[in-house]
């Protein structure tokens, strides 16, 4: 306790000697602008203070397994926050497992109730579209003749394209035996 003491009184001493060689100015000076290399007396005493804090601090022993129980501290709060993080992740899909089950049993509900109300299966390519022959046949004819008209009229626009192709290439030879 005494050096600390002694410590105080040499440091304060140093300081008045600073203070007096840096903050000695004339009246005039003083009033007119502040020095910045004079420092105040409160700036000085906090940083004194703090500097004898310091000093106190590197002085005091530290307690038997205090780093130890600091570091098991820490980690305990790691594996804390590591098992809150996981249980957030084990949520999400123990929950979208739930609803993968309901959505597969309410499909399999959903076709077994479908597959019950309906009386006998019907075939539909078996099932004729008409009950009478002659208007069966009427219909077929109908939609041949539109076919048949359709693909004429293909036809004709062919015809034509193959024309204009024609003479695009004898254009095309005359020029090339021009050139010759």
């Amino acid at each position: 306790m005494d050096e600390l003491t002694n410590e105080r009184e040499q440091s304060q001493t140093i300081e008045q000697r600073v203070q007096k060689q840096t903050c000695l100015h004339s009246a005039e000076s003083r009033q007119s602008s502040r020095n910045s290399n004079c420092l105040s007396y409160a700036e000085r005493e906090g940083r004194r203070r703090s500097q004898l804090n310091y000093k106190a601090l590197e002085q005091i022993p530290i307690p038997e397994g205090l780093e130890e129980r600091l570091s098991a501290k820490i980690d305990e709060w790691e594996q804390e926050e590591t098992r809150q993080k996981d249980q957030r992740r084990r949520l999400l899909p123990r929950s979208l497992r739930y609803t993968a089950i309901a959505a597969s049993v309410a499909l399999v509900f959903g076709v077994g109730f479908h597959y019950l109300r309906q009386d006998e299966p019907v075939n539909l390519a078996e099932q004729d579209t008409y009950q009478d022959p002659a208007k069966a046949q009427l219909e077929a004819e109908r939609a041949l003749n539109l076919l048949a008209a359709n693909l004429n009229k293909g036809m004709g626009h062919l015809e034509k394209a193959k024309a204009l192709s024609d003479k695009a290439e004898n254009t095309l030879n005359k020029q090339l035996k021009a050139l010759e």
